[in-house]
């Protein structure tokens, strides 16, 4: 009876070692991700959560949404493994159901959202004490 938990124990260990050779790519969560942050005219449907894509690819996610007096700031983490250009900008869609999604697209290429007024992207700033 051991001697069969042995060679299962063993089996397993031998196919997860195959399996991550295989696959070769770590998780999100193993791979880092660095912050941007987004400032945006409004933000309805904006929160915590919010997917962040890139052509329709899910790339990150909003971190932080804050209030200002004159615009929406917006603190996503952007997996590590996406760089974003400096051509790139941010625009942001909701659904029908009141869903939203940012998506950074280049200037020159149309938004599914018909073309909406890209926001400014700010770099990433550190926070104290929240």
């Amino acid at each position: 009876m051991q001697f069969r938990v042995g060679v299962l124990v063993l089996a397993t260990a031998i196919i997860g070692v195959v399996l991550v050779i295989l696959f070769r790519d770590r998780p999100a969560f193993l791979r880092g991700s660095y912050p941007v942050t987004v400032e945006l005219p409004t933000a309805r449907g904006v929160a915590e959560g919010t997917p962040v894509r890139r052509r329709g690819v899910l790339i990150g996610s909003v971190t932080k949404v804050e209030l200002t007096d004159d615009y929406v700031r917006v603190l996503l983490s952007i997996d590590s493994a996406y760089k974003l250009s400096s051509e790139e900008t941010a625009t942001y869609t909701t659904s029908l159901l009141g869903d939203a999604e940012i998506e950074f697209v280049r200037p020159n290429r149309p938004t599914s959202s018909g073309g909406a007024r890209p926001p400014a992207i700010a770099p990433a700033t550190s926070t104290s004490g929240s």
